[in-house]
């Protein structure tokens, strides 16, 4: 958007947010219209990657690209062996399915399918023991 402030105008990228607070002009419009910090505030380092989302997330997609490779099943662990320990007496419950809104319930059925087809789901018929 073009803005107009202090005598000058410069094309800004501006950002909308739904509030009914005071508007601020963010680090990048202040570099841009040169405008001074207050005394005795500083800044020690600015790099372009904290304006940059996307160099963000491909910053976090490379060091740990191990988490987001299909090489594995999601949420496989090798190495370990775990045990789940019950309560004396503990009896298993089913819950009724939680409704998924008409619009979603394609959308929804197609990736439990898919999380089944990898092997991370296993259908269950639940019991018909009472709640």
């Amino acid at each position: 958007m073009n803005v107009t402030a202090f005598g000058q105008q410069k094309e800004l990228t501006a950002i909308v947010v739904d509030t009914d607070d005071v508007c601020l002009f963010g680090f990048d419009w202040c570099q841009a219209f040169d405008l001074k910090l207050p005394p005795g505030v500083t800044i020690s380092k600015v790099s372009a990657e904290c304006f940059n989302a996307d160099a963000k997330l491909n910053k976090l997609l490379a060091e740990f690209s191990d988490v987001f490779s299909d090489s594995k099943l999601p949420g496989t662990l090798t190495g370990f062996e775990a045990a789940v320990h019950l309560k004396a007496g503990a009896q298993p419950r089913a819950y009724p399915a939680r409704p998924v809104p008409l619009p979603l319930q394609a959308a929804v059925g197609d990736e439990l399918n898919r999380l089944e087809r990898i092997d991370i789901l296993e259908p269950v018929e639940p019991t018909k023991t009472p709640i």
